[in-house]
């Protein structure tokens, strides 16, 4: 666990000096009890979940955009060695 709190230690530090526009940001990660705990930005459109459960059906175009998005978001972490 020890591991894993480190982790996000060092994605915390990056995110910290270079916010990036497709993460959710992530303020703080502790450990408390044996539990690991995130405290992350807020989102306040939702989840991805709530999305789904409201809708229908989701259109090729926002399909391909949250792709891309998510794309960026993993291109960025990777190029950072995270």
């Amino acid at each position: 666990r020890n591991c894993a709190l480190e982790e996000w230690r060092t994605v915390l530090a990056l995110e910290l000096t270079r916010p990036h526009p497709n993460l959710v940001r992530h303020y703080d990660v502790w450990e408390e009890q044996g539990h690991l705990y995130f405290q992350c930005e807020l989102c306040p459109a939702g989840n991805l979940k709530d999305y789904l459960d409201t809708h229908d059906a989701v259109c090729d175009s926002v399909l391909w955009n949250w792709l891309a998005d998510v794309t960026y978001g993993l291109n960025y972490v990777h190029s950072k060695n995270v």
